[in-house]
């Protein structure tokens, strides 16, 4: 945090340097701890057959994540026909 709060001063970057917005502090851990037992206690977390993604500030449901897919090399094959009449190519 600190070479990149120096990278992002020298950047002309503006922000409260001073007192940082961690996501990792025990104090904002804290925090969504109240926030999810409030969410409980008031009925909206149940089991169900698949996980809903939920956006608390927006207090809106997420799109579904894509699923990551296998990537396979494929390989193209380019025929180049040259008839009577046309010129051959310029490559």
């Amino acid at each position: 945090m600190i070479s990149s709060a120096f990278q992002f001063k020298r950047l002309g970057v503006l922000g409260d340097w001073d007192n940082p917005y961690l996501t990792l502090t025990k104090e904002y851990e804290a925090d969504e701890l109240r926030l999810f037992a409030d969410i409980v206690e008031q009925g909206f977390v149940y089991r169900g057959k698949k996980p809903v993604y939920w956006s608390i500030p927006c207090r809106t449901a997420l799109p579904k994540p894509k699923e990551e897919t296998k990537t396979t090399s494929a390989r193209a094959v380019c025929e180049v026909s040259r008839s009577r009449a046309s010129p051959a190519p310029p490559w």
